[in-house]
């Protein structure tokens, strides 16, 4: 019988936009939010990672993932979810990201103010 191999699973991404008190507000995210990936063990040119969120109260439009490629550069990267994704009725919003073929990482929620 063949071990099944079990996905790694990574740090949290980070949040650059986070206010002093740990939430994010509307206003500083209307253009985009910013998610900062850290140096993942085993980080190598050519993965392919993907940035999904979850907003609460979830919105009736969903937004997909863009993948993205590593390239040569090994340092830790930043992704824009996208302005058109993000919704002003959010109370929290869930973060995490997913290499392919490899793993996810653990997931950052916070809450998101007005």
């Amino acid at each position: 019988m063949q071990e099944k191999i079990q996905p790694l699973v990574f740090p949290a991404p980070s949040l650059p936009q986070l206010n002093e008190d740990g939430t994010l507000s509307i206003a500083s995210i209307r253009g985009g939010v910013e998610v900062t990936i850290p140096v993942y063990p085993g980080m190598k040119a050519g993965d392919q990672v993907t940035v999904p969120w979850e907003g609460t109260p979830a919105h009736p439009e969903i937004g997909f993932a863009a993948i993205h490629t590593v390239t040569s550069d090994i340092e830790p990267r930043t992704y824009l979810i996208p302005s058109l994704d993000v919704h002003d009725k959010w109370k929290k919003l869930k973060v995490w990201y997913y290499i392919k073929n490899v793993g996810e990482s653990e997931a950052v929620t916070v809450d998101v103010v007005a």
